[in-house]
């Protein structure tokens, strides 16, 4: 019964969202635009572990803010891939996408719903980034990535994305982070 209640709310969640940007958008989106898959995404690398605050971080651009305060600790990250949908495209596959790249603070946020919080303090700017694409294992997520690791999860309360499985992460919205109704995502890396 709970296994099908959980179904239930995630299709009612995902047809919300559908209409919702639908009906947000400026421009109908076109029934030719061309859609793109799983395994024909493009990837960017690049993406390190925040041990301080257990944040996801692009790691090569400026120099990135920590939730937990100051400059992150990079130590002992794997070098994180994400797969993204290129500009033009429409995705159609098992993940989730909607994942943006803050500019302010190099963290990765959900974009798709309110009260996002930029580990940099206040709103986060989300111009130029890329709609990443992210797997989880209730969508056989592991199949979709060649090498992963799974037990990130979504902080309702900031929208970051955080490691859930290492010491207590440091939500963007300040103390502990809301994992209550995270999936498990997995992500891709590679030894650096």
């Amino acid at each position: 019964m709970n296994y099908l209640r959980r179904i239930y709310l995630r299709m009612i969640y995902w047809l919300s969202l559908y209409f919702l940007l639908l009906a947000s958008s400026p421009t109908p989106i076109a029934q030719s635009q061309t859609t793109i898959t799983d395994g024909k995404l493009p990837k960017q690398d690049c993406w390190r572990w925040d041990r301080k605050s257990q944040a996801l971080l692009y790691g090569c651009g400026r120099e990135p803010v920590s939730p937990a305060g100051g400059s992150p600790n990079f130590g002992g990250s794997y070098n994180y891939i994400l797969y993204y949908v290129p500009e033009g495209y429409r995705y159609v596959g098992r993940g989730q996408e909607c994942w943006k790249w803050d500019r302010r603070s190099q963290a990765l946020l959900y974009g798709c719903s309110q009260g996002a919080v930029s580990p940099a303090g206040g709103s986060p700017n989300f111009s130029g980034s890329y709609n990443y694409v992210l797997y989880y294992n209730e969508n056989q997520g592991a199949s979709a990535v060649s090498r992963g690791q799974d037990c990130w999860r979504w902080d309702s309360k900031s929208q970051a994305l955080l490691y859930g499985c290492g010491r207590e992460p440091v939500s963007p919205a300040g103390g502990s982070p809301k994992f209550g109704r995270s999936f498990n995502y997995i992500l891709e890396y590679s030894e650096r």
